[in-house]
């Protein structure tokens, strides 16, 4: 009897938290400045705040890994994406089905999605093949909302949602029917690169390191 107990509670515990099938529409997205939409592939990847402490920018992405299951700024990566032409019209931006089934350091919320891990969507314009290493100087934009947005098509908003279900994740810009300024769909963000005056310093200690050597 306790073991058919136990049992029951496994299966009842592995429903719970079954999984989280997103399906995620973003754009249209810009390069810099909005000088632009991105290219036909360039990437895109939706991030978990999984640390706690936000979403890192600048200099704290360099160094992180574009693949699923990495960590972006110490966040991880739930899902990773190429643009497409998302009109069928020469609109470019982002849509794919991101499954989230392994909930470790995620909380997930109500259908609404608010009492959820916070989620934010990144994409690098110049940038086109998953498990790329980003260095310093790369140019990206980074995008999250509270808000549900009806004219997106959209039924949560950027928070994980309750599991089990299927939901989607929308954020579309006025000229395609949604509410938010095409001025937050532009990559205006560049990750940091060393200071010159730091860069000049490691350049002193290396040159003497070497002259060291040489005697």
């Amino acid at each position: 009897m306790k073991k058919l107990a136990f049992l029951v509670l496994v299966v009842f515990a592995s429903m719970a938290q079954a999984s989280v099938t997103l399906n995620f529409d973003f754009g249209p997205a810009y390069t810099s400045g909005g000088a632009g939409m991105v290219n036909n592939g360039s990437l895109g990847v939706l991030v978990a705040d999984t640390s706690g402490s936000g979403f890192a920018q600048g200099a704290s992405l360099i160094g992180s890994t574009l693949s699923a299951g990495a960590t972006l700024g110490g966040n991880r990566i739930l899902g990773v994406m190429n643009a497409s032409d998302i009109s069928g019209g020469g609109i470019f931006g982002f849509s794919s089905t991101v499954s989230v089934s392994d909930f470790t350091g995620l909380t997930t919320g109500t259908a609404t999605g608010f009492g959820g891990t916070p989620l934010m969507f990144y994409w690098f314009p110049s940038v086109n093949s998953a498990g790329t290493t980003l260095a310093g100087g790369e140019a990206y934009g980074s995008f999250r909302s509270d808000t549900i947005d009806g004219g997106s098509s959209s039924d949560i908003s950027f928070n994980l949602p309750s599991d089990g279900g299927t939901y989607s994740l929308a954020a579309y810009d006025t000229t395609l029917g949604g509410g938010y300024a095409s001025s937050l769909f532009q990559a205006n963000s560049v990750a940091g690169v060393p200071e010159p005056g730091r860069l000049m310093l490691a350049l002193i200690g290396l040159s003497g390191l070497f002259l060291r050597r040489r005697r």
